[in-house]
């Protein structure tokens, strides 16, 4: 395996702190008796998106600005061949991205929505990170 150039590896790693850092804010929201679910959902979807445009970064992938998961998870097909199912199915998160954002543009994030959107995000998170160890990448925590 070819050695990969530090700085990227540095960047690679950022992308996936402000990633932990999301999931470390839905995991604190979450645990508060009144947690709103907006909030929880918004960061889940923001910790899969950073964790993703992580791994097209390893590759050196430009992507688009974008919070659509299903655009992303595309650009990292050839480069992932056996994408893991909870990865394949990140876009189910991409709308909590934008319209948990504004009033009127969405109808109230259960608590039971919330949690599974973290879940989900917790499972996508730890493929990335897999998917990086094979590279013999560490991510921080």
């Amino acid at each position: 395996m070819p050695e990969i150039d530090p700085k990227l590896v540095e960047i690679v790693q950022q992308w996936f702190k402000k990633g932990s850092q999301d999931l470390w804010m839905a995991k604190t929201a979450l645990d508060r008796e009144d947690a709103p679910g907006d909030l929880v959902a918004f960061h889940a979807q923001q910790a899969v998106e950073k964790c993703i445009k992580g791994l097209l970064t390893l590759h050196q992938i430009e992507f688009p600005k974008t919070h659509d998961l299903h655009t992303l998870v595309e650009l990292l097909r050839p480069f992932w061949s056996d994408i893991p199912a909870s990865v394949e199915n990140s876009d189910e998160l991409t709308d909590f991205a934008v319209m948990t954002r504004y009033p009127h543009e969405f109808e109230d994030i259960s608590l039971k929505e919330a949690k599974k959107a973290f879940t989900a995000a917790e499972d996508i998170f730890e493929e990335c990170r897999n998917y990086l160890a094979k590279k013999g990448i560490t991510i921080l925590e």
